[in-house]
């Protein structure tokens, strides 16, 4: 086991987490709220923490097994902790045993919740929790592969926080996993900027649609609406939703395919057809469930409801 690897590595995830504290900070200056200062003040205390972590241990050697998974176990306890400071410090969640259930939520993609009023938040509160899906919805232990040192790739710690099935390929995903690491958040990110757009083009605030963007290509559940998406009532906005929850449960790995011409692997991926298959059966089904009963009028809203509801699982 190399400390100084491990210290290095999770510097690195704070100095990022604490970036990343950057887009509420300008949310809440933006709408002249009240939690400016609890969110500056978190962002520079993990700033703080990262900073010598990182710089003060230089990391010279590959990341064992036994490495990643310490980075991997830690990793997440610590930046889940760190990500309430923005709440605790507010007081919009009092609770530390909350606000990390929250935040574990949030970076899981897992989409609970323990906030009974959520509009009674304010917007930089609701951009950093919408945030953790973005964040949690690639990994962030594959955004801090971005930032290791030239020349390590952090395969084992991709290994950790990946399941069996985004790292067995037919052939060897990538030979420099850092180069494919800046390639799957590009097109992560453009994926999530496309869905802004045309959430906003529908007629959605550009703040709704950043949010409900971060958890919709997450495949996650966060919203900054009490009733989530029901609030609007818009078949537009739902079938948007729904395009990018099936785009955002495709192994990203498969677009980084897709963008070199590696057509013969994307078409040849078990899960991949699977995946489309099982998901058209069900939306099938239940759309037809739903209109034989007559709970919508008509087949299209029996149809666009009952793809909405299935899609996520």
């Amino acid at each position: 086991m190399h400390p100084r690897s491990i210290a290095h590595v999770i510097g690195t995830l704070l100095l990022v987490i604490g970036t990343s504290m950057l887009l509420p900070l300008v949310t809440t200056f933006f709408y002249d709220e009240n939690d400016f200062q609890p969110i500056l003040i978190s962002m520079l205390i993990v700033l703080a923490l990262g900073a010598p972590l990182r710089f003060f241990n230089p990391i010279f050697l590959e990341l064992t097994i036994r490495d990643a998974v310490v980075v991997t176990v830690f990793g997440w306890s610590i930046i889940c902790g760190v990500s309430t400071l923005p709440f605790l410090l507010s007081g919009a969640i009092p609770s530390f045993t909350d606000a990390f259930f929250e935040m574990m939520s949030g970076y899981t993609t897992s989409g609970a919740t323990i906030l009974q009023d959520i509009e009674s938040l304010d917007h930089g509160l609701l951009m950093w929790r919408s945030e953790t899906h973005f964040i949690g919805g690639m990994g962030f232990l594959t955004l801090t592969m971005i930032f290791l040192p030239h020349g390590m790739s952090g395969a084992n710690l991709f290994r950790s926080e990946s399941s069996p099935g985004q790292v067995i390929t037919r052939e060897r995903f990538l030979p420099r996993n850092r180069d494919a690491m800046i390639w799957l958040w590009i097109l992560y990110t453009i994926i999530n900027g496309i869905n802004i757009l045309l959430l906003r083009l529908g007629g959605m605030n550009w703040f709704d649609s950043i949010c409900h963007a971060f958890s919709t290509v997450a495949t996650a559940g966060f919203s900054p609406k009490n009733a989530s998406m029901a609030h609007y009532g818009n078949a537009y906005f739902d079938w948007v939703t729904i395009v990018f929850m099936m785009l955002g449960g495709v192994t990203f790995m498969l677009y980084y395919h897709m963008v070199k011409g590696h057509w013969k692997v994307v078409w040849e991926n078990t899960e991949l057809r699977w995946y489309l298959g099982i998901s058209l059966f069900f939306c099938g089904m239940v759309s037809v469930i739903l209109w034989n009963v007559e709970m919508y009028p008509g087949f299209w809203e029996a149809l666009r409801h009952g793809t909405f509801q299935v899609v996520p699982y």
